[in-house]
């Protein structure tokens, strides 16, 4: 059995980290067909059962309650792919608006790990009163092997 020096060892780890990083950089926009398709956007979304479903670009109101969710866009999709094996999980981050009748919460974040079963009840939550919102599942999930063009659309668990 042959010793390598540390430094062979850390140059073989490095080359694989970067072509690793490759896969995930290349694979980063890939989804799989269980989204809306960017061309029948149809304003879908729908609250039922304390779940909010808001498609990607959709503004949508919680029940009676006078507030408006928009669904701006995907801050971050690093989740890993579904057929691809990652170092890390990586994560989601959507960005939504938040209208009251009085005004507007613009910016909030919310946050979903990779590789978790859906729907996910882990996630960090944002407090938008009287409710507060959690990111439960972000579909499509990503998948290297089928690249796609649709939007997204998060279901968010609507607590009081």
């Amino acid at each position: 059995m042959e010793i390598l020096p540390v430094g062979q060892i850390m140059f073989k780890k490095s080359i694989a980290s970067l072509f690793l990083g490759f896969v995930l950089l290349f694979s980063a926009g890939c989804s799989e067909n269980t989204g809306l398709d960017a061309d029948t956007a149809d304003g879908s979304g729908s609250f039922e059962d304390g779940v909010l479903l808001v498609n990607e670009g959709e503004t949508i109101s919680i029940g009676e309650s006078g507030i408006e969710i928009t669904f701006v866009e995907v801050v971050e999709e690093s989740r890993c792919p579904e057929d691809v094996v990652c170092v890390t999980a990586g994560r989601a981050i959507i960005r939504l608006d938040v209208t009251y009748p009085s005004g507007q919460l613009p910016g909030l974040k919310l946050e979903i790990p990779g590789l978790v079963a859906t729907p996910f009840t882990g996630s960090d939550s944002s407090a938008i009163p009287p409710f507060t919102l959690r990111l439960i599942e972000l579909s499509p999930y990503p998948n290297a092997s089928a690249p796609s063009n649709l939007l997204y659309r998060a279901s968010l668990e609507v607590l009081h």
